[in-house]
């Protein structure tokens, strides 16, 4: 009895092992985006530090944002199998709250996510990661008042990395 209860918990644990539930492909669209990152404006000019890490069976994206004033903020980035979009949850120290959703679209990670402003007013935030064949990431962070025809650039940050993972 006690072989059988051993050879039963060695194939339990083996298939445990092989389907690990983030292994798929599509989880690891967003993996350009992992590493010790310091992070510039468009003129060259450092701006902050960004850490992204793997977590949690590799299904959680972790980020810990610091900028050179003050700025830090915090996300956390998962696929959603059920709703087949990434979603993305940011906090900051101004109190800020974004909840993000979207896709790959072949060339860029966009999440879109609609918050009201201290107006009440409706804006849709979206952030673009997009990487480049030089291993640096472009992100772009802009918000639209007006049901996406216009929109303004909040931020714009050239991701180089410090460390290889």
């Amino acid at each position: 009895m006690r072989k059988y209860l051993i050879v039963f918990f060695m194939v339990s644990f083996n298939c445990l092992a092989s389907n690990a539930p983030c292994d798929d492909k599509v989880y690891q669209q967003f993996d350009f985006w992992l590493g010790e990152w310091e992070v510039f404006s468009k003129d060259g000019k450092a701006v902050g530090k960004n850490s992204i890490k793997k977590q949690h069976g590799n299904c959680v994206i972790t980020e810990h944002y610091e900028s050179s004033k003050n700025y830090t903020g915090e996300s956390l980035n998962i696929y959603d199998k059920a709703t087949k979009k990434w979603n993305q949850s940011w906090v900051d120290n101004s109190g800020l709250f974004l909840a993000l959703s979207g896709n790959w679209n072949g060339q860029a990670m966009v999440l879109r996510g609609e918050r009201s402003d201290d107006n009440g007013s409706k804006v849709i935030h979206q952030i673009k990661w997009m990487p480049q064949k030089n291993g640096m990431v472009h992100q772009e962070w802009s918000v639209s008042k007006d049901q996406g025809q216009h929109w303004e650039t909040l931020f714009y940050g050239v991701y180089k990395k410090l460390t290889s993972d």
